[in-house]
């Protein structure tokens, strides 16, 4: 992957310093846009081992946004690249290299602006479910995954989104994990605390770990999100009124030299005349739901790809990267997510905070 990368910067950086944009022979100039290039991952490694400061904030900033331009620069100056052979061949367009070179520069600075934007502006989705299952009455979820939160979030965003959350009057919230990017010391631990403290539901917020949330100082990361009211489910489940919550460890804890528990070892003696609840990061292999009496699946993850072209990606990989569908008897629901990871953009589709009605 680390070649992949550096042969991609290779390229951007080449014909970004040899176009007549940025013309340049200078040694100096090239190798600090290769030392741009590994911000991110230098910041990523750095706090990994050490705390977060202003200085580190500011690089990091500067990483994230890297990562967004080079996506675009990459496809577009490869587009460049094939346009201006074929012009050079058969002269289609009357325009010079130079001038191909500096309209594509300028819209991919523009996608990555207009993508960041975006991020801001969360959006409601409501699911409809219907279930033979016994309710004394209707349930009303809500669900947000994906959060990310890092030394580069904002916070009247997520204040934005906690009052957004409370103004639908929710039975439950769940937070189908990736609460934090990586690691709890990488944010205000006071401040958000008391954000996730502001949240307001009937009875109660549930959620599990994902990937990322596993990255990080796994104890450090339990800790802090159950002292922020958070009950984090690993490999187990709750008996709740008509429902049952079950939450399982990430695939990606099998890395830490551990094995999460098969779902049938989980629900054994489950009451499964209670509708089944399953809370699984990773939307994977969603056979295992329908195989276990799993009546609705809520997983995150995916992001949708998060921005153009990886929602193409995101679409192949999963059996469903955004939004709801049934097997059989399960209902299977994938978030595209509340934050972001990486670079601090998002175009293939808005932030969600997803709304699930369940009545019989």
């Amino acid at each position: 992957m680390l070649i992949t990368y550096f042969t991609a910067n290779l390229y951007v950086i080449s014909k970004l310093t040899n176009s007549p944009i940025l013309e340049s022979k200078n040694i100096i100039w090239k190798f600090s846009l290769i030392l741009i290039s590994f911000i991110y991952i230098f910041i990523k490694i750095y706090l990994k081992y050490f705390d977060t400061n202003i200085f580190i904030l500011y690089l990091n900033y500067i990483g994230s946004f890297y990562l967004a331009l080079i996506n675009y620069l990459l496809f577009i100056y490869i587009f460049i690249n094939i346009i201006s052979i074929l012009n050079k061949t058969i002269n289609i367009f009357s325009f010079t290299e130079y001038k191909f070179y500096m309209y594509g520069t300028i819209f991919a600075v523009l996608i990555v602006l207009l993508s960041h934007i975006n991020i801001y502006f969360p959006i409601t989705k409501e699911y409809n479910i219907k279930t033979d299952k016994k309710l004394d009455e209707k349930v009303k979820i809500v669900m947000i995954s994906d959060m990310h939160l890092s030394n580069i979030s904002v916070k009247w965003y997520w204040d934005k989104v906690v009052n957004m959350i409370n103004k639908i009057d929710s039975d439950y919230i769940i937070i189908a994990g990736d609460i934090l990017d990586t690691d709890v010391k990488e944010i205000n631990r006071v401040y958000y605390n008391k954000l996730f403290l502001k949240l307001q539901s009937k009875k109660g917020i549930y959620g599990v770990m994902g990937n990322h949330d596993y990255f990080g100082n796994i104890d450090n990361n339990r800790v802090f999100l159950s002292e922020s009211n958070i009950n984090i489910l690993e490999d187990e489940y709750v008996e709740l009124d008509n429902i049952n919550i079950i939450g399982r460890k990430d695939k990606s804890y099998n890395r830490t030299g551990n094995m999460r528990k098969n779902i049938n070892d989980i629900i054994l003696d489950i009451d499964n005349e209670k509708y089944n609840i399953l809370i699984d990061h990773t939307p994977n292999d969603l056979n295992v739901a329908v195989e276990n009496g799993i009546d609705l699946q809520l997983s995150g993850h995916t992001h949708n790809g998060q921005f153009f072209p990886w929602n193409l990606v995101t679409k192949r990989i999963f059996e469903v990267a955004r939004g709801h569908i049934v097997k059989e008897k399960t209902d299977v629901i994938v978030s595209s997510g509340i934050g972001v990871w990486g670079p601090p953009i998002r175009n293939s589709s808005r932030p969600e905070i997803i709304i699930i009605n369940i009545e019989n």
